[in-house]
């Protein structure tokens, strides 16, 4: 957790910089394997917000995968294979361009 909080304790207010959200995914991911899910999803929305604002497409799909992992691991199965669906049908569409 030191890590993903240096991340963003050196990064947060850096212009266009992904930095941010590696830090918030890098949290989210830590929390959800200590089965903190509540945190752990605030910190891939803040992640997901970042990328947004950078336009990073792949780090919103990293994001929108651990989402999908989150909403499987707490029974939310429908909601989950929506996500995965989303990210698959992206890489097909990236792929055929």
């Amino acid at each position: 957790m030191k890590y993903a909080d240096s991340i963003l304790a050196l990064n947060i207010n850096k212009k266009g910089s992904d930095y941010p959200a590696k830090g918030y995914l890098q949290k989210g991911i830590q929390l959800y394997y200590l089965a903190n899910y509540s945190e752990a999803f605030e910190n891939y929305l803040r992640a997901h917000k970042y990328y947004k604002v950078s336009k990073n497409k792949y780090g919103r799909l990293c994001v929108n995968h651990y989402i999908g992992l989150l909403k499987n691991c707490i029974n939310e199965h429908e909601e989950s294979l929506k996500v995965f669906r989303e990210n698959l049908l992206f890489l097909i569409i990236k792929r055929n361009k």
